[in-house]
């Protein structure tokens, strides 16, 4: 498997080769390179119960790539940063792939397209397990997706659009042993049933919608068929099948209403579920905005699971931004982890939200469902606010993360999770930041966690390209599971060195 992972570097080169040729890197292109040597002092650094803590040392070495741009016919967004560690504890070495990347390309003018994405992260093993945050200790495993989804438009004078697209994606689970060797004595190990499958998915859409004569109103018809075919699973492989059409009418230059309707054909297991995945289905809305910046959608219907909402709101002023979205759907765990993995955590103003350490984008997610085979509902709100000032950026994002288990090979699981963060410019060269992040996870047995962590750090440039760093970190986890209480302090030093 370290030779997939490898696979994977040698495949991010290759992206970065296509944007360059198309355009160079000054052409509208920024590439940003820089590596960071970084030393990490844990009195606990397996996350064990009190009387069982062990102390390491922990060296890393962590180069970061980040390339984005756009060319006449390809955009690429790329960002990877592998964690190569050494640990003097147990005299091991690890390496944890960290990528998000995407690249679209316009093979044929204004005709035919292809989108490739590829990601690598390390995602928490158990909705109840070990994290520190970071990715150098926990109950993780790393996992890596790649896809492919070629697609053709064609236009019908004006009068309509349309759309034929094929996807693929494949999502690989790595490091399952260490884990299924810490749970196996667990009363809790049967909730490991299908944990962790390697899986592909196939994926046919096609699409209309109405073309620039239709200035009343719009109108949209679409089919999709997907199916997850999972290397070892307990349970059905899903097939995903829905029709859906939509009509949206200007009542105000300022606000749109929309109907619809449509028709889901799924087969996957429900032993656990509500209906049979089939039904017919409509929904209503609208959607209000009243500025540039500023937008609100508002809507909900009813589908075979049930009644249904969502939300989608963005105000911006010059100084703060505010979002807040809710939606519902049937999914899979997996593709809610190839979906984090497409897109770097971002603030609401749209910035990356970086390690504290590196400032490398954050692609350690902990408000991700376990990597089971299970097909599940999820209803999920985030919201989030940032203030900037000259000197001071603050961000606040809270969620809740419902995750109802179809199959019954996975307990439902609910999760209530907020991240604060606030970086000041201390001086021209020396900037200061605090964070910290609770997550409260409830499952439906009863059980119960609450992991917290908080830290600060400073960041001090000693030249154009050189930059020392100094982290401070405290981690407490209290759970209702035997074993699972734990604390950690860390303290990180380092050096990052941009060319």
């Amino acid at each position: 498997m370290r030779g997939r992972g490898w696979g994977l570097l040698a495949g991010l080169v290759l992206a970065v080769s296509v944007p360059a040729q198309e355009g160079g890197v000054g052409d509208g292109w920024r590439v940003d390179k820089s590596v960071s040597a970084l030393v990490t002092f844990s009195d606990n650094i397996d996350l064990e119960p009190s009387g069982d803590r062990n102390a390491s040392l922990v060296f890393q070495v962590s180069p970061a790539l980040s390339v984005h741009g756009a060319g006449a016919r390809v955009k690429l967004d790329l960002d990877y940063a592998p964690q190569f560690l050494w640990y003097t504890d147990e005299a091991e070495t690890r390496v944890n792939h960290r990528l998000a990347a995407n690249s679209a390309l316009e093979l044929l003018e204004d005709h035919l397209f292809l989108d490739l994405r590829a990601g690598a992260t390390r995602v928490n093993a158990s909705p109840t397990g070990r994290y520190a945050g970071d990715g150098i200790s926990g109950d993780l495993t790393q996992s890596y997706f790649f896809g492919a989804s070629p697609t053709w438009r064609q236009h019908f004078g004006g009068y309509a659009d349309g759309l034929l697209r094929y996807s693929f994606d494949r999502v690989i689970y790595t490091n399952q042993d260490r884990i299924e060797d810490r749970y196996a004595s667990s009363p809790y190990y049967d909730r490991y049933a299908g944990y962790g499958s390697n899986s592909n998915s196939h994926a046919f859409e096609a699409g209309l919608e109405s073309g620039r004569r239709f200035s009343t109103f719009g109108w949209s018809l679409h089919h999709s068929d997907r199916k997850v075919d999972y290397d070892e699973s307990g349970v059905e492989d899903p097939n995903f099948r829905r029709t859906h059409g939509r009509i949206t009418y200007p009542l105000h230059r300022l606000f749109d209403v929309y109907v619809g309707a449509g028709y889901d054909d799924n087969d996957y297991d429900r032993s656990q579920g509500n209906g049979d995945g089939k039904g017919w289905s409509w929904e209503t809305g609208g959607t209000w905005r009243p500025r540039e910046k500023s937008q609100l959608t508002l809507g909900g219907g009813d589908r075979y699971f049930g009644h249904f909402w969502n939300l989608d709101l963005r105000h911006q002023t010059r100084r703060t931004a505010w979002t807040a979205r809710y939606t519902e759907d049937v999914t899979t765990s997996r593709d809610l982890l190839r979906e984090r993995q497409l897109v770097t955590l971002t603030d609401p103003f749209g910035n990356p939200i970086v390690d504290p350490l590196t400032q490398d984008p954050l692609l350690v997610p902990i408000d991700i469902p376990s990597p089971t085979s299970d097909t599940i509902l999820n209803k999920r709100f985030d919201a989030g606010v940032a203030l900037q000032g000259r000197r001071t950026t603050t961000s606040l994002n809270l969620y809740r993360d419902r995750r109802e288990a179809e199959s019954g090979t996975w307990e439902n699981e609910t999760v209530y999770g907020s991240r604060l963060g606030v970086s000041h410019q201390l001086s021209r060269e020396t900037s200061g930041n605090l964070f910290g992040t609770v997550q409260y996870t409830e499952l439906e047995d009863d059980d119960e966690e609450t992991l917290w962590f908080v830290g600060a750090g400073l960041r001090h440039r000693f030249s154009e390209d050189v930059y020392g760093i100094l982290d401070l970190r405290h981690t407490q986890n209290h759970s209702d599971q035997a074993g699972e209480d734990y604390k950690e302090n860390r303290i990180t030093a380092g050096v990052t060195v941009a060319f």
